[in-house]
């Protein structure tokens, strides 16, 4: 029987490990504590993503909740490779060609031909969209810094900041001490709260 007990662990250990990293930058230059800041959000949303991934797949397979409570689960399979070829070809009039797990639109889509559409793991995604969709923006603008990812980044400085700000970096975002808790904590403590709400840890 599939554990996600392992996962949620591991999980946890290193997210931990981030915060403890991004607790002792102030020795820094502060380049360098902006890169770090900006390093430490692209793995925590690494580390997210993952997550999501080895739930979906894992419900499927039949593991339960922390809780030991099971899943609703539309169609069962007995591997994690099987079930991740469902979630492309079942259901669906073409096979989907890219699985992504970075957006809840997308995680939700995934599943819906063989998890439930009111399945605690969905709905607690909603839940917690914001943040995802916040850290997946300020991840995407440090990694790709096209056109688009400036633009979606802008949403989340105009949030923070009333406007747009062109010149407030990822690092200066996520190190701000105008916040009271700067936002590279507030995004890996609140990824911890999700994930451990959605396990129903």
């Amino acid at each position: 029987m599939p554990s996600l007990r392992s996962d949620y662990t591991a999980f946890c250990s290193q997210m931990d490990g981030l915060v403890a990293l991004c607790a002792n930058v102030a020795p820094l230059e502060a380049k360098y504590r902006k890169a770090v800041a900006e390093i430490a959000l692209i793995r925590g949303f690494d580390l997210l993503q993952g997550v999501f991934l080895i739930t979906a797949t894992k419900l499927v397979c039949g593991a339960t909740y922390l809780d030991t409570t099971r899943a609703s689960v539309l169609l069962p399979a007995r591997s994690q490779a099987t079930a991740l070829t469902n979630m492309t070809t079942h259901g669906r009039a073409k096979p989907k060609i890219r699985m992504q797990w970075s957006k809840v639109s997308e995680i939700k889509d995934n599943c819906r031909f063989v998890i439930n559409t009111t399945e605690h793991f969905l709905t607690t995604l909603t839940n917690h969209s914001g943040l995802v969709d916040d850290m997946r923006n300020v991840r995407n603008r440090i990694a790709h810094n096209n056109s688009d990812s400036r633009r979606k980044y802008q949403l989340v400085v105009r949030r923070h900041y009333g406007a747009e700000m062109k010149h407030i970096s990822p690092g200066t975002l996520l190190l701000s001490e105008r916040f009271a808790a700067r936002l590279i904590d507030q995004y890996l403590t609140q990824s911890k709260v999700l994930v451990k709400q959605m396990l129903k840890g």
